[in-house]
């Protein structure tokens, strides 16, 4: 089952994750100011839960010896060190309308991002699901016309 659908700014979750965004521009306006204190480029740490990354570069890996994990691309401080304990905020956790407003049982996706002050939202489920309450369904057509728009006209719009 598949379901397309829209919701105004008044709406409790549309407020919800717009909460959400202030918060985690926040977190990562912390992290750069962070990261600037120990000589990493903007564009060069990313956050994860609890945790701060930098990375996979031979200059980081020389610069932090000893004081990181590898994890993927990236290199975690280690919690018991000044870099790691330097870090204490928590990256905020997305909301998701298929665990806030729909029962979904087994395996889902979820689309959902504002733009134009609504709020825009598709879950796709294996099993059957009410349309959340407050919200409009929508055509799919409609809601890939509205993604074609904002990626043609340059919109603003926030993926959650």
């Amino acid at each position: 089952m598949e379901i397309y659908m829209v919701a105004e700014e008044s709406h409790p979750f549309y407020q919800r994750c717009m909460n959400w965004n202030m918060a985690n521009e926040a977190i990562f306006e912390a992290g750069s100011i962070y990261a600037g204190t120990l000589g990493i480029k903007k564009e060069d740490f990313a956050l994860g839960g609890s945790d701060f990354y930098v990375k996979n570069t031979p200059e980081y890996k020389d610069k932090f010896k000893g004081k990181y994990s590898v994890s993927g691309d990236f290199l975690r401080f280690k919690k018991n060190n000044k870099f790691g304990k330097g870090w204490s905020l928590e990256v905020p956790i997305k909301p998701c309308i298929a665990f806030d407003h729909t029962a979904i049982h087994g395996r889902f996706s979820v689309k959902q991002f504002i733009t134009q002050g609504k709020l825009y939202a598709s879950v796709k489920a294996n099993g059957a699901f009410k349309k959340p309450e407050g919200f409009t369904e929508i055509k799919a057509s409609e809601f890939y016309s509205v993604i074609e728009k904002v990626n043609a006209e340059k919109l603003d719009y926030i993926n959650i």
